[in-house]
Formats: C-alpha cells, structure tokens, sequence
C-alpha cells in the first residue's frame, strides 16, 4: 500500500535516472496481478505493477515490477525470472524488476541474478534490482528529504542514533512534510510498525519529543495514529 501510494517518491528516491524518464500522470496500476502458470502450479500475486510511459517514447511504455521480501527465500532469483518471462509473454512489454528487502542483511543497493547453465553452457542471465533497507545509512536517506524516506528510514542502520532518536527523526520529519493526511498516516504506520521501541527507549523518545522544537507537530501526528 505505501509503495503504491509514494510510487513516484520511491522511484525517486532509489532510481532517479528512470523516474526522470517516466511521465508519471501516466502510470497505472495493475491491480493484482495473478499467475497460475507458473512452474509446480504455484498461484502467485505479485506485489506491486505498475505500467508507465516514457518521456522519450523509446521504448513507449513498460512495467516496474517490486516485490517485498521480510527474508530470503533460496529460490527468490528463479521467482523472481518466472514473473518475469510471465509477464513477458502475457503483455509484450519490457519488464524493470526490483526487490524490496525489509531484513536482507549484507548489502544495499545492488543487483540479484538468476542463471542457469545447460551441459556447461550458461543459458539464462536475469538480472533484476535489489534494496536491502537494513545496510542503507538512516541519516542519508532522511536527509534527502523525500517524504517515502521518513518511513523507510526505521529499517535502515541508525549509526551512532538510539533506536529513539532514528524514531523521534523519522516522526518529525513525517509531522512536518507537506503530503495529505491519508498518505501521511501510512508513514507513521510503517515507523510505528518497524520502529518498536523497550520500555526505556520509549522514556527517552518522550525525552526528545518534549525537548523538540517541533513537539506538537510530532504529538499531534502520534494522536492522530493513536486515534
């Protein structure tokens, strides 16, 4: 739903040379696309599609495909080449593939392939874009100042940041963005969800909402997800 709802602030924020290319009144959404077709019968829905058109016109249109992963399944890189080649054949369309990791440890921004070699000949060679949120610095991405940032920021490194300080960073930036309230709870959500705070953290969270400039801001935004 976030995705959906910050699509253009998410392409911006990880692949700005293809946001910049994208005419982004165009977009439309694929609600749930489903696969039966794919190989053991699985009935797969994908995440989220989007198909968009291009400034350029070269090519006219395609699809961005994201999936969003909490772990790492072993067979994810042939998943991930079987919706591919399934949307290939279905639309005609090229297909920019991206994962999103929530818990991937290792890397950040990187690509993920998928290969498969035949008598000791390669034969597929599927790349496709990966974002693991957990190796990305919290302080960079907040500092961008793109609103989808604020919220995906609770998942990145915090650095030299209390897990209190990486929240009351995340929720005052929130209070303050200029995005309608629908879309500005979604933000909270995902902080509030991905941002659990013991006991103590919680005291010195209050500690630093208390202390801000920004203190109602931050207090209204709190009361509006509470309510």
């Amino acid at each position: 739903t976030i995705l959906i709802a910050f699509f253009a602030e998410f392409m911006e924020l990880f692949y700005k040379e293809i946001a910049a290319e994208i005419t982004i009144n165009s977009v439309q959404f694929v609600d749930k696309e489903t696969f039966t077709d794919l190989p053991l019968g699985e009935k797969k829905v994908l995440d989220v599609l989007v198909k968009v058109q291009t400034i350029s016109g070269k090519p006219s249109e395609f699809f961005i495909h994201i999936e969003v992963e909490s772990g790492y399944p072993t067979d994810f890189p042939e998943r991930m080449f079987n919706y591919y080649t399934a949307l290939r054949l279905r639309h005609h369309l090229p297909v920019f593939s991206i994962v999103l990791y929530l818990e991937k440890q290792g890397q950040g921004l990187w690509r993920e392939t998928h290969r498969e070699a035949l008598m000791g000949k390669r034969v597929v060679l599927f790349d496709y874009e990966a974002i693991g949120l957990p190796e990305l610095d919290a302080e960079t991405y907040l500092a961008t100042g793109n609103p989808l940032a604020f919220a995906l920021a609770a998942q990145m490194k915090r650095g030299d940041w209390s897990k209190a300080r990486l929240k009351y960073e995340c929720l005052s930036r929130i209070a303050r963005c200029a995005v309608d309230d629908a879309r500005k709870s979604l933000l909270i959500n995902w902080v509030q969800t991905y941002l659990e705070l013991s006991e103590s953290e919680q005291q010195a969270f209050d500690t630093l909402v208390a202390a801000s400039p920004f203190v109602e801001e931050v207090r209204t935004v709190l009361l509006t997800y509470e309510g």
